[in-house]
């Protein structure tokens, strides 16, 4: 199955040094020496996680809404998958490689299992995203820092954050910065549906690429 933002990034990371490549460990794939692909792949190692709601962001386990915040991206480190949301309160199943479960067992038991809690369970693609602070990331009135630069956010693209996300990648692709780390303005978009339910969705705007020294 293809997807847009898969080859997207896979470009990205053509355009750069060649990183690890996308391999999922489970007991149902074949055996083999595990190695740092194992490691890496399938999780992502953030301070904090980037919470969105209907009218603003959250960082962390903080209550304190922001409308925005600026931080870094570097595609070569985000990594596609498809998953599977059932339940209430929602559980989420992942597969980096389209054959195992990132939690255990292969993708068509994960599958199985979510459909036999919620019959109309279907997998879809998202992304897991690494952001890194670059400047300290404070409350709206400047008196509390809610995570210091330096420090690493995490946000897995719900089924809804598809499309802005695609625009990015093409504001990305355009400006010819698709293999860089880039700085990216964060933000917020009000969702709505037909029965009335509300909810949130990341923005994301291109800002150009991050300073070095």
């Amino acid at each position: 199955m293809s997807d847009p933002i898969a080859a997207a990034i896979a470009a990205a990371k053509q355009a750069a040094p060649p990183a690890l490549p996308v391999v999922a460990a489970s007991a149902a794939a074949p055996a083999r020496r595990f190695s740092m692909d194992d490691f890496v792949v399938g999780g992502m190692s953030v301070d904090a996680w980037l919470k969105v709601k209907e009218y603003g962001l959250i960082v962390g386990n903080s209550a304190v809404l922001l409308p925005s915040v600026v931080v870094s991206i570097d595609m070569k480190e985000v990594q596609i998958n498809q998953t599977i949301k059932f339940g209430n309160p929602a559980q989420y199943l992942k597969t980096y490689d389209g054959t195992n479960c990132a939690q255990g067992g292969t993708w068509d038991q994960a599958q199985a299992r979510a459909r036999s809690v919620d019959p109309n369970a279907r997998p879809y693609f998202s992304a897991d995203i690494p952001m890194g602070v670059i400047e300290d990331i404070k409350t709206p009135d400047g008196n509390t820092v809610l995570i210091e630069k330096g420090k690493r956010l995490g946000h897995a693209l719900s089924t809804t954050n598809k499309g802005n996300f695609q625009e990015f990648l093409k504001a990305l692709t355009d400006a010819g910065q698709l293999g860089i780390p880039v700085r990216v303005k964060v933000s917020s978009a009000r969702r709505t549906n037909q029965k009335g339910n509300a909810w949130g969705v990341l923005t994301f705007e291109l800002l150009g690429p991050v300073a070095t020294a």
